[in-house]
């Protein structure tokens, strides 16, 4: 089956969700959701969101050089969805998901506090790629919730990672598979 290229991404899935939370110049906080994400590098530790350059997040990040990366699990779904309807500048995204703020250890954008992982970033670098843009950022801080990351590995089933399919469908883990050699 051939699959339309403008929709060449819904293939690979599913693609890790996250919400990116920023602020204005003026303090005021953004939110929205990425699913266009990934680590480029572990030293220095750094990550990649992919995003159009007319979103409030993308001018916020540049304006003040800073963001997290919020790790939602499936019982942030419907805030997640919220955060991404068109809001006017200005609107803070998390009061009208209520989904429920609290302060950054090294950045001035806030963490959502339901979620279970946080990535606290200062940006580094921007890069045209086609009808987006892609933003890199050093991560300065990194932290999960208590109890969930053990060996090196996270907890799937205590956090739920959401994945985004297209659209309105996401995913959960079903199970864990190892590979055996």
């Amino acid at each position: 089956m051939k699959i339309e290229l403008d929709k060449w991404y819904r293939i690979l899935a599913p693609r890790p969700v996250v919400i990116l939370t920023t602020v204005n110049k003026d303090g005021v906080v953004n939110a929205a959701p990425f699913s266009f994400v990934m680590p480029v590098s572990s030293s220095p530790a750094m990550i990649a969101v992919a995003m159009a350059e007319k979103r409030h997040t993308f001018d916020n990040l540049i304006k003040t050089g800073e963001f997290v990366v919020n790790i939602p699990g499936k019982t942030v779904i419907n805030g997640l969805w919220i955060t991404g309807k068109p809001f006017s500048a200005g609107v803070n995204e998390l009061v009208e998901a209520k989904l429920e703020s609290v302060p950054s250890n090294s950045v001035k954008p806030p963490r959502i506090k339901d979620c279970f992982g946080w990535l606290e970033c200062k940006f580094v670098e921007q890069f045209p790629a086609g009808d987006h843009i892609v933003v890199l950022g050093e991560i300065v801080s990194a932290e999960v919730v208590e109890g969930v990351y053990n060996n090196d590995e996270l907890n799937l089933e205590k956090t739920n990672p959401l994945g985004h399919i297209g659209g309105k469908v996401f995913t959960i883990p079903g199970k864990k598979l190892v590979v055996k050699e």
